[in-house]
């Protein structure tokens, strides 16, 4: 709650402290611990402290893809560390990968998850049409992403002013 509001320090600690071992994990997705930290401190413009939760991340991840290579969560999440690391070519072949695994036209509920995280990697890697498409697929499914979401998460800040992204997020408030 603290990033949507845009509270990166509280957001912080709340990550820090969080009781979790090691990872947010549920069936749908599988965040470790240093791969939010990470985006925290991309978001708050720290990229040494950013690189170090990424590495951190991206080694408990490349071990988890390689041990269970059809669990998209980790292709997902890999893709996405990846994206923060600048390794965009790597990251998007990830994601795609994860994307893949739960079509979403064969597992609408997971599906949705991993196409959110390919548009992630897309507007992270500054691939601001790819993400916009995918958006707009996101959005013209019933699912938990809506565009009041995209609004508020600071994660979609590098699609702010796209036009095809304004007119998404215009047309679910109409």
């Amino acid at each position: 709650m603290h990033v949507l509001d845009r509270d990166l320090e509280a957001a912080t600690e709340a990550a820090r402290n969080a009781s979790l071992p090691e990872a947010f994990d549920w069936q749908v997705w599988f965040v470790p611990k240093a791969q939010w930290l990470g985006e925290i401190s991309r978001l708050r413009k720290q990229p040494d402290v950013a690189r170090a939760h990424y590495e951190t991340a991206r080694r408990l991840l490349e071990g988890r893809a390689t041990q269970f290579p059809d669990d998209p969560r980790y292709h997902g999440s890999r893709g996405i560390v990846y994206a923060g690391l600048g390794r965009s070519d790597e990251a998007v072949r990830s994601v795609r990968k994860g994307a893949e695994l739960p079509p979403i036209t064969k597992e609408a509920y997971r599906g949705l998850y991993a196409v959110e995280a390919l548009a992630l990697v897309y507007a992270t890697t500054g691939d601001r049409e790819a993400a916009v498409s995918q958006i707009g697929d996101l959005l013209s499914r019933p699912s938990h992403v809506s565009a009041a979401m995209f609004r508020l998460d600071p994660r979609w800040d590098p699609l702010r002013g796209h036009q095809g992204f304004e007119q998404l997020l215009r047309q679910e408030t109409n």
